[in-house]
């Protein structure tokens, strides 16, 4: 009995030493830049044990060498700009690949098998000709940022949600008609990029997300925002520029932290009272609106530097509450017959 108790930890033993010795074996970005960078795949394969980083671009390969998959060592990959159409399933075979970057290619589909490579931090996959993502991807417990932007994608898998350790996500310039509720659910994002696409709403449970720290959907088709209170205490950057809104969003109010915010081209005719609520807006872009009354609450934005309020429906502004705008810089305003305080005769004009 305690030869078979001695021998269960004899494995255990056996298995994480395994593990620390995986882990030593990963090398973090910046020692991974200060490597040796191989630009040839034959003068690689000379010394494949000693390679970690292989920069293909611009190549004009249609398939990835099968060569490539001897290179058991790598760990960033470089192959943009060339004329792949495929990525073949042998990827999962680069167990020690943590970054890859496939952008600007021709690819129509990632095999599932990216879900194998347990290491990978970073994805690059722009400008392709993607319409699906696998659900496998959900399987990436590591991936920290993930760059899909300018393909064809129409839908996200709700395994998405399972990235856990995603910081950055970039979906623009797709096909989306909608998010899935558990986009939500990744507590690292930070970033998340989804303009240019076909949003019509917004999952409500995004306006939960506590931790986010940037968030542009400017380019779609939104019309309403949620009206409840933001829990997005982190936010400093946002844009809803270009869409179909046309009432100030109140889930704005209860973000402390925003400092830019960007909701030109839309349809809005006021600013509310709630916009007096942001004490760290720095930058404010409502032009193109329909904006005839700005809230006398916009005095209280003492940090604001840049105002455009530029192509609205304005006769006129509230003079005491601009009065107050003492850290004012650059205003957008082109109805040269709205007269401005005195306080504001040194703020450009534009």
């Amino acid at each position: 009995m305690k030869m078979k108790k001695y021998g269960i930890v004899l494995m255990i033993l056996a298995f994480l030493a395994g593990f620390e010795a995986k882990s030593q074996k990963l090398f973090s970005r910046y020692k991974l830049e200060q490597k040796k960078q191989y630009t040839d795949l034959d003068e690689a394969l000379k010394e494949p044990e000693n390679v970690l980083v292989l920069d293909l671009f611009a190549a004009g390969y249609e398939k990835l060498p099968k060569k490539v998959f001897q290179l058991k060592n790598l760990q960033i990959l470089y192959l943009y700009d060339n004329d792949l159409t495929k990525l073949s399933p042998q990827i999962k075979e680069l167990e020690d690949l943590q970054y890859i970057y496939l952008d600007q290619n021709n690819l129509k589909k990632i095999p599932s098998a990216i879900g194998d490579i347990e290491h990978l931090k970073e994805i690059g996959l722009t400008h392709n000709k993607l319409k699906t993502i696998p659900p496998e991807i959900g399987n990436l417990s590591n991936l920290e940022t993930l760059c899909l932007s300018s393909n064809n994608i129409k839908m996200l898998p709700p395994e998405i949600g399972n990235l856990d350790q995603l910081k950055e996500l970039d979906v623009s310039y797709n096909n989306l008609e909608t998010l899935p509720q558990q986009v939500a659910a990744m507590s690292s994002l930070k970033k998340l990029y989804v303009a240019h696409n076909q949003i019509q709403k917004l999952p409500k449970a995004i306006f939960n997300m506590g931790h986010l720290q940037e968030l542009f959907v400017d380019n779609n088709v939104i019309s309403t925002l949620p009206a409840k209170h933001s829990k997005m205490n982190d936010i400093e950057k946002i844009s809803f520029a270009d869409n179909r809104i046309n009432t100030l969003p109140p889930a704005i109010e209860s973000m402390d932290n925003l400092q830019k915010l960007y909701l030109s081209k839309n349809k809005i005719d006021s600013l509310s009272p709630v916009i007096g609520n942001l004490e760290n807006l720095v930058f404010l872009d409502v032009s193109d609106n329909q904006i005839k009354k700005i809230s006398k609450s916009i005095g209280e934005l003492n940090n604001l530097r840049e105002l455009n309020l530029y192509n609205n429906d304005l006769k006129a502004i509230p003079i005491s509450a601009f009065n107050k705008l003492e850290s004012l810089k650059s205003l957008g305003l082109n109805d040269s017959s709205i007269v401005l305080p005195m306080s504001l005769s040194d703020v450009k004009r534009y």
